[in-house]
């Protein structure tokens, strides 16, 4: 039901994840990113991976990609005003919780390794220290607020970023 005066409402669906758009970018860009994520068993989650490895350029392997069997590929849904203003979110990022660390030798050659910082904080930080020691950038986009304020809380993981890429909001 629509109140008069209201538009249709428009539903698009896009593939997402910020840190999959930066990875899907360095890709595009002739660079050799990796992407350490974590999928549902599902037709999102391979469709994703089928773009990012053909379209995009994108580095990812049995080890980088999790693929569970038990949950589905996160998603998230905005909730936009006619002014494409956020004004609410659901989301179901269960699947991010089991994103794998890489390890040290899985990194040599990479140039850039580029988080999920939806991954546990103990993930993150275990990450960047091994692609810093394998010579690899490591990016990172904080995706929220309280996200940001997590990971700026340590010291150890913010000394192995190269790059950060947080809005206004954020970066505060």
């Amino acid at each position: 039901w629509m109140s008069p005066g209201f538009d249709v409402p428009v539903i698009h669906c896009a593939d997402g994840g910020v840190g999959r758009n930066v990875v899907e970018v360095l890709g595009r860009l002739g660079t050799k990113p990796l992407f350490y994520t974590a999928i549902g068993n599902d037709d999102t989650g391979r469709g994703i991976l089928t773009r990012l490895k053909n379209e995009c350029r994108v580095i990812t392997t049995t080890e980088s990609v999790y693929v569970a069997n038990d949950v589905s590929t996160a998603q998230y849904l905005a909730l936009l005003d006619h002014d494409s203003d956020l004004v609410g979110g659901v989301a179901d990022m269960q699947a991010l919780c089991r994103i794998p660390i890489p390890s040290i030798e899985e990194l040599r050659g990479v140039e850039y390794l580029v988080l999920d910082s939806n991954a546990p904080v103990e993930v993150l930080v275990t990450a960047a220290r091994n692609a810093t020691q394998a010579g690899a950038l490591v990016c990172l986009e904080p995706t929220s607020i309280p996200k940001a304020m997590l990971l700026s809380s340590s010291n150890e993981f913010l000394q192995h970023v190269s790059f950060m890429f947080p809005n206004e909001d954020e970066l505060f």
